[in-house]
């Protein structure tokens, strides 16, 4: 829960959560194109890219290269932006540079993580 864990210690604590899952299936409109092919999480204020640094373990030699988780959300988002929204690139990352949120999610494990914050109100 301490988000941007640095070393095996990090803030956790006890908690009890309700979670609804929804099987969402390609094509059907029910969740982002990008989400099928990576991670990707939504908030009632939110949609967050997420990028991972080795998704697939260490079969691909990635390993935990910051680099990487960064530039994997940034692509993410960008395909989220375009796909979905309906934005063409250019603007995309010009809008990501000024007005999303990236930050570290993980460095302490083999796997890095980055997620962004993308605003849902930005697009009322």
């Amino acid at each position: 829960m301490g988000n941007g864990e640095v070393a095996l210690t990090a803030l956790e604590g006890s908690l009890r959560a309700t979670f609804r899952l929804t099987v969402c299936t390609k094509g059907s409109g029910d969740a982002p194109s990008v989400a099928f092919g990576y991670p990707f999480a939504e908030t009632p204020q939110a949609w967050v890219p997420i990028g991972l640094s080795d998704p697939d373990g260490s079969q691909n030699g990635q390993g935990n290269d910051l680099n990487i988780a960064m530039r994997r959300a940034v692509i993410n988002a960008l395909d989220f932006l375009e796909t979905d929204q309906g934005m063409d690139r250019a603007t995309a990352y010009a809008y990501l540079s000024a007005a999303a949120d990236f930050e570290v999610s993980q460095v302490v494990d083999r796997t890095t993580g980055v997620h962004g914050i993308i605003r849902k109100a930005d697009f009322g």
